[in-house]
């Protein structure tokens, strides 16, 4: 019998071996046919990013964000493949504005791998989950919702929310010179793009503090949970929602586990049917001649139905579901949560490494070791187009230009979504700049099938495009830059059609927070200002870019 046995696994160690040798073999060949440069590692995705960066096995992982464009500067490319043994064809790694701009705009060659999407049709298809003749029809439906008249209504909304949180943490309180801590700031930005998408995504009338929720906490019909914290709730655990098979839903009494997930899906499924409910009553009252509350969910069923009869791609009919309003709605504010709150996050005490808007020789420092003129720079700026006292105005949002080149300083060192994944259709080819020789153009073939990932970190931190990128200087951006190489809400036809959503709101509240208040990082206790510094930078990719622990800040009111 143990030689029957010790056979077996004999066998079963040469079959693997075998296979082993195999793929190393294909792995070999593979790498003769084009130049660039290979990394290998022995775990795919999604394996990959579970496991720790180690040589020659798993050289990217997860915390590959961080490494930015320090990968490509070892090899001397701004384009590099990586071989795994299990997968066909090699991926095709891009930091290099010329590929990713083909990769981006060239739709007949390169799609989305909407696979990879498909765990965010919770509600029901969207533009993001959608690719083709089936996700034209969604942009053409999507788009017109975010006009001007949306983001007026956007700055003062987020007005509004701003106030409100002034007041709930006792900032509006404060005289000149008094301060006050919050703990973990996270929890107030990510509430404030909550606010704001509740009210401007489905007019639900919640407010910054919780407690006070009355209207929107308020129970309809068989509801189990009110709107507010349905959408609070399915806000905070997407991911969860992701993550989790059906089938430990079912599974009872697990301390805390059996509960907690008994609360998502209770949540996910009164906010679907406060959606489908609303869209009915919206399109009641509208037919009975009543006034409906202007909103992006008013926005999307109007254009839906606007185009049940019309035509996509000469004779392919495409019909837009109550289902996929529903959808849409979701993910806009899935992608508004997550990214506007992590954002604002990076902009307080700094830009998560950097201090705010505080810098000298290109570094930022911490405000209490700052040269104290560089800190006015943009506080000045803000002071002539916002004094003190003045509430701001939509028009302002124009003028605040040094306000955005702050936005998008930060957003270009720690943009949301680090990686942006491709695949090609065809087989192709790529041109891209060689750092490596003499700066000249370089094609490389590209199989039908290859993945195709764009590295927006290391992108944005590319030597041949920034100067200094390592560095916190937002005054790059009051000058002409490489917008190709410069990609926090994508690129091409599928960039991010929220971008100015976002952008107003983040507008608001960056400018209104440097005007009245100092804000200070607090160290630890015995902690020094490199461990601070250290620690501040470090953040996770989980649904987008988002930062590791608490921050606690200090807000000190400005004379």
């Amino acid at each position: 019998m143990g030689s029957i046995i010790q056979l077996a696994v004999s066998l079963v160690g040469v079959f693997v071996l075998a296979r082993f040798g195999y793929q190393f073999r294909r792995i070999y060949l593979r790498s003769q046919v084009t130049t660039i440069p290979s990394i290998f590692f022995l775990f795919g995705t999604p394996l990959r990013f579970f496991v720790p960066n180690i040589p020659l096995i798993n050289p990217i992982n997860r915390t590959h964000w961080a490494v930015r464009f320090e990968r490509y500067r070892q090899i001397q490319s701004s384009v590099f493949k990586t071989e795994t043994p299990s997968k066909e064809h090699s991926s095709i790694w891009l930091a290099d504005k010329m590929a990713i701009k083909t990769v981006s705009t060239n739709r007949k060659s390169w799609a989305k791998p909407i696979q990879l999407y498909r765990v965010l049709d919770l509600f029901g298809k969207n533009l993001v989950t959608t690719e083709g003749p089936e996700w034209k029809a969604h942009r053409r439906i999507v788009g017109p919702s975010f006009s001007e008249g949306v983001y007026k209504r956007v700055w003062n909304t987020s007005l509004v929310a701003l106030e409100q949180m002034f007041q709930t943490e006792g900032l509006a309180d404060l005289k000149p010179g008094e301060e006050i801590q919050i703990e973990d700031v996270t929890h107030v930005t990510m509430r404030l793009a909550l606010v704001v998408i509740a009210r401007e995504a489905f007019s639900f009338d919640m407010e910054y503090d919780s407690k006070r929720d009355t209207n929107a906490k308020s129970l309809a019909g068989d509801h189990t949970m009110s709107a507010a914290d349905a959408l609070a709730v399915v806000s905070q655990s997407t991911l969860v929602k992701v993550l989790c098979p059906n089938w430990m839903y079912k599974i009872p009494n697990i301390p805390y586990v059996s509960e907690r997930l008994a609360k998502i899906k209770d949540a996910f499924t009164n906010l679907d049917n406060y959606m489908l409910e609303m869209m009915a009553d919206r399109r009641a009252s509208s037919l009975a001649g009543e006034e409906v509350r202007s909103d992006l969910f008013d926005s999307l069923w109007r254009a839906a139905d606007d185009n049940l009869d019309k035509q996509v791609d000469g004779e392919t009919k495409w019909s837009f579901s109550d289902r996929e309003v529903v959808g849409n709605t979701f993910i806009f504010l899935l992608a508004g949560h997550e990214t506007n709150g992590h954002s604002r996050f990076s902009f307080l005490p700094p830009t998560v490494k950097y201090p705010l808007v505080v810098f000298t020789d290109g570094r930022l420092f911490f405000q209490q070791s700052l040269h104290p003129e560089k800190q006015v720079e943009l506080l000045e700026h803000i002071l002539t187009v916002l004094p003190r006292g003045r509430q701001p105005i939509y028009e302002d949002f124009q003028k605040l230009t040094h306000t955005m080149a702050v936005l998008y300083e930060t957003l270009r060192l720690f943009p949301a979504v680090a990686v942006i994944p491709k695949v090609s259709t065809e087989d192709t080819t790529l041109k891209y700049q060689d750092i490596g020789g003499d700066n000249g153009i370089k094609t490389i073939f590209v199989p039908k099938g290859t993945d195709v990932t764009i590295d927006t970190p290391a992108l944005h931190t590319n030597p041949l495009y920034w100067k200094d990128p390592l560095s916190f200087k937002p005054e790059r951006f009051l000058e002409d830059y490489e917008k190709d190489a410069f990609i926090p809400f994508s690129a091409g036809p599928r960039a991010c059609v929220g971008r100015r959503f976002a952008e107003v709101s983040n507008m608001v509240f960056l400018s209104l927070v440097v005007r009245d208040y100092e804000v200070v990082a607090i160290p630890r206790p015995g902690e020094t200002e490199e461990a601070m510094r250290d620690r501040l930078v470090r953040a996770k990719p989980v649904l987008t870019l988002t930062p590791c622990g608490a921050v606690d800040l200090m807000f000190k009111r400005r004379a």
